[in-house]
């Protein structure tokens, strides 16, 4: 946090404190910790500006949930970070075209190619390889652009369309991306 504003810093001797005041508050071992994280929150949120508090909060729910092997911190890292791949090496798939007519194909790869760029490309690629969630996502991406085309131009509220593919322990509406 003290990346956010340099007025946040506390020091070892304020954590080690608060510590043993949880400590006192309960003498079961099972709820020390428990009773430390609730004192730890209650605490640094007094000191953070008001702006800041969710921020700290969503921090703070993110470090639990890994450190308890709750969400997979190379989902969080990817979320956060992106890809990291400058190059585009990645050989652009060929498009799956189910148009009848010549011209039907064409027109349907310029609306692909208008969203569809070697940069997309690459992420999704990414994606493959970085989260073992996503392991074949490649695959059923390349076989499914012209329906992802289509949400991608003709969908008001893409959250509410059927998805080409959705993965088993995945919401696809990414409310509970979680590892299990």
């Amino acid at each position: 946090m003290n990346i956010i504003n340099v007025a946040y810093m506390w020091s070892l001797e304020w954590f080690r404190l608060l510590y043993i005041r949880s400590i006192k508050v309960n003498d079961d071992k099972d709820k020390i910790e428990g009773n430390f994280r609730s004192l730890l929150y209650k605490s640094v949120c007094i000191s953070l500006f008001e702006k800041d508090k969710l921020l700290f909060s969503f921090l703070m729910a993110l470090k639990l949930m890994t450190i308890e092997g709750v969400i997979d911190f190379s989902l969080i890292n990817f979320f956060f970070v992106g890809g990291v791949k400058s190059e585009y090496k990645a050989e652009f798939p060929e498009i799956k075209s189910t148009a009848d007519t010549p011209e039907n194909r064409a027109k349907e790869e310029t609306e692909v190619q208008n969203w569809f760029t070697k940069l997309v490309w690459t992420k999704v690629e990414e994606l493959d390889e970085t989260l073992p969630l996503l392991k074949g996502y490649r695959n059923k991406f390349k076989d499914s652009v012209l329906k992802y085309n289509d949400i991608f131009e003709n969908s008001k509220l893409p959250i509410e369309e059927e998805f080409p593919y959705v993965l088993d322990n995945f919401d696809p509406k990414m409310k509970n991306p979680i590892k299990t």
